[in-house]
């Protein structure tokens, strides 16, 4: 009976893991914190780049199906992040 508890106690704390390390929906919002219209997931920053705006997202997410178009995005290098994707206002 206790093994049995445990391994559903371990199955179901994997599942939340899995569903919260790797969303279904893998795109990169827009922000504007200025205006109050930051559209950033949760786990990314809206950042002043000094004249725009850019959401930095991790590594997998896209803006859009225009993965080549840096106009809608781009990615960089960072270190100690890997790639970061950044997208800016109203992508």
């Amino acid at each position: 009976m206790w093994n049995n508890f445990i391994t559903i106690a371990l199955f179901l704390t994997s599942a939340v893991t899995l569903v919260t390390s790797n969303p279904t929906n893998p795109v990169c919002g827009t922000c504007n914190p200025v205006s109050g219209l930051n559209h950033c997931d949760p786990t990314t920053s809206c950042i002043n780049t000094g004249a725009h705006f850019h959401c930095a997202c991790r590594a997998g997410y896209k803006a859009s199906e225009e993965k080549n178009n840096v106009n809608k995005q781009f990615r960089l290098n960072m270190p100690n992040y890997g790639f970061l994707v950044f997208t800016p206002e109203n992508t």
